[in-house]
């Protein structure tokens, strides 16, 4: 009897207790959010195995496919093109002089290039800046001549302090000289780079020549980027322009601003006297672009294109513009059965812009419940109200563990309701509850015991 009366009380002990903790629980109290935090737990776990959704709501819990692997870019063909290749899919300006390339069937091929002056953007959005008096490719490591930069850094040849010196002369003189000048100089905004290999100007325009130059400018501004390039071979002037000499010399300038449609723009000369073109005689006339001469049977011997362009094709997103003042290659009647070539490019610049994206508005300090800006509440775990680390009082009342927040009911540190918040005395109660319900099931079960063990007796 004894046995069925403790039986009895466990029993209605356990309807007791699930009498009172069910309104409880329904009130999304503890359960509520332990519930939901097992349901996050399981969607965010199948979520990550099957790289879908996982939540609920009908979302896919499929796997996604990866994007296809962008296509390599097409290797150069041999010999001169009437669009010549972009040097490099990043924003950047390049000019340089001259550009050789010997392939043959057995050894790597054998680059030299002089006067190159670049600047560049990488992915990440730094600038950096190189200008190469010369670099020979296919021996091994690559071997250079200059200097480069990284973002606020600058550097000179080592003929700088005797230029310094020549500068001097010219400031006290009307007799300008440069030998072996290049510079280079990078920010977080842009970069400079340029080449001389020697020029002079005497009497203020009365005579000036240069020869060998190149430059690449790269900058940008909240809005805009903008590149420009340039090279030359050789140019001199009489009395100011009134004999003008101009030797393999091409230009390229692009800007993209954001918002506005992109701007390039090129120009090259391959040899001209006074704006009069000095090989129309053999097909390369100085105002036609992407010009093939000469014609047969001279093309078996030298094969060539004057002023090689190509302007916001299919090589990059638009602006970008690569302008050649002559390309040819030599002897491709003999060379080429033989699996041999030998191909020059002379004066080459290029340019390629990309608009800087909108920045973003500056992060306010958070956690701070009384800043607008602000999302989501202040860090649950800061609990003191005069650490300077857990943020400010809200305004709307006092915070604080145990203050009245916005009127919403019992305040944490943003006033939230009880519901919300990991632990408040509100959850008490249904601790409680629970706790006698673990109480009550195990007094039943104990009775149960006994009154199976006096029956076998």
């Amino acid at each position: 009897m004894m046995g069925k009366s403790r039986l009895g009380i466990a029993f209605g002990g356990v309807l007791l207790t699930l009498a009172l903790a069910l309104p409880q629980a329904a009130s999304g109290g503890v359960l509520d959010g332990v519930l939901g935090d097992v349901d996050d737990t399981v969607n965010e776990t199948v979520g990550g195995v099957l790289g879908g959704a996982g939540g609920s709501g009908g979302g896919s819990n499929s796997v996604a496919p990866l994007p296809a692997p962008a296509p390599a870019p097409a290797p150069a063909a041999g010999g001169p093109e009437t669009a010549p290749p972009l040097d490099g899919s990043m924003p950047h300006a390049e000019g340089a002089v001259i550009d050789t390339d010997v392939e043959n069937p057995v050894l790597p091929d054998l680059g030299v290039t002089v006067g190159e002056s670049r600047g560049e953007q990488d992915s990440e959005g730094r600038y950096s800046g190189v200008v190469n008096v010369i670099t020979v490719t296919g021996l091994g490591a690559p071997i250079q001549l200059g200097i480069s930069t990284g973002e606020g850094e600058t550097a000179t040849g080592p003929f700088g302090p005797l230029n310094d010196a020549l500068d001097d002369l010219c400031t006290a003189s009307d007799l300008c000289l440069t030998v072996l000048d290049y510079d280079s100089s990078t920010t977080e905004d842009g970069s400079e780079n340029s080449f001389s290999a020697a020029s002079v100007d005497l009497l203020d325009g009365v005579v000036a020549a240069g020869a060998v130059s190149s430059r690449g400018d790269i900058s940008e501004t909240d809005r805009c980027q903008t590149a420009d390039s340039d090279s030359s071979a050789a140019n001199a002037g009489v009395l100011q322009g009134t004999v003008d000499a101009n030797v393999l010399a091409s230009e390229s300038h692009s800007e993209a601003c954001r918002g506005e449609a992109p701007e390039s723009t090129n120009d090259s000369t391959v040899a001209s006297l006074n704006g009069t073109g000095l090989l129309a005689l053999l097909g390369c006339d100085e105002g036609t672009v992407d010009d093939e001469f000469p014609d047969a049977p001279l093309n078996a011997i030298v094969n060539g294109v004057c002023n090689g362009d190509d302007t916001n094709g299919s090589q990059a997103e638009a602006p970008y513009n690569v302008r050649k003042a002559l390309g040819i290659e030599l002897l491709p009647a003999v060379l080429e059965p033989a699996g041999l070539g030998v191909d020059l490019d002379a004066s080459k610049s290029e340019t390629l812009a990309v608009a800087p994206d909108e920045e973003d508005p500056q992060d306010p300090e958070c956690p701070d419940p009384g800043n607008p800006d602000c999302d989501g509440d202040p860090d649950p775990e800061c609990q003191d109200a005069g650490d300077a680390a857990c943020g400010e009082i809200s305004p709307e009342g006092p915070g604080g563990p145990t203050g009245p927040g916005d009127g919403g009911g019992p305040g944490g540190p943003s006033g939230d309701s009880p519901g919300s918040l990991p632990f408040t005395g509100a959850d008490l109660a249904t601790l409680g509850l629970i706790g006698g319900l673990v109480m009550a099931a195990g007094l039943g079960l104990m009775a149960l015991a006994d009154r199976r063990r006096k029956a076998v007796a």
